[in-house]
């Protein structure tokens, strides 16, 4: 947890003055979390976390590049951590209610081995308010433990925390 903050202390002090826009974005994979994991091993209900923070770029004509780190953790036996640097693209001009991103990334994950990880996916995002919105992500990721990709659809919220649009001193009018 330690490394977690950190991490996301470091990525903050560095892209908070040159950038646009921060948000954090925390989602759970809602099937294991209500049905349970298929594998009897692992337990009936797990949780699956996974805390994004996201620094969004300058907005183009049809959406914009960004990037995140994240950490995801799942509670299982022994318990799964994974740390990733993610790249992505936004497309946000297609309407006033939904963004929708693609985006891969690179990682590494400690469940009991520490070792390479990669995933792409896909997020939908529902936009409530201009600082909220709710957020459906679809992964295929490559885990450590596993030898095949997984599809991971988790739910979740997105809130951005630092919007520099509205806190520049000279806004042009």
């Amino acid at each position: 947890m330690k490394k977690l903050v950190l991490l996301l202390a470091l990525f903050i002090t560095a892209t908070t003055f040159s950038q646009d826009r921060i948000g954090l974005s925390v989602q759970a994979q809602p099937k294991l979390i209500t049905v349970g994991d298929s594998n009897v091993e692992n337990g009936k209900r797990i949780l699956d976390l996974l805390v994004r923070v996201k620094q969004d770029y300058k907005q183009g004509d049809i959406g914009y590049w960004n990037s995140a780190l994240s950490y995801q953790y799942i509670a299982l036996d022994t318990s799964y951590s994974r740390y990733a640097l993610q790249g992505g693209y936004t497309f946000n001009k297609f309407s006033n209610k939904y963004k929708v991103g693609l985006y891969a990334d690179v990682g590494v994950a400690d469940r009991g081995d520490i070792g390479f990880t990669y995933a792409a996916g896909i997020d939908l995002n529902y936009i409530v308010t201009k600082r909220f919105s709710i957020t459906l992500t679809d992964q295929f990721a490559r885990r450590t433990d596993m030898d095949e990709f997984q599809n991971i659809i988790m739910l979740g919220l997105t809130i951005d925390l630092i919007d520099e649009e509205e806190y520049k001193i000279f806004k042009k009018k």
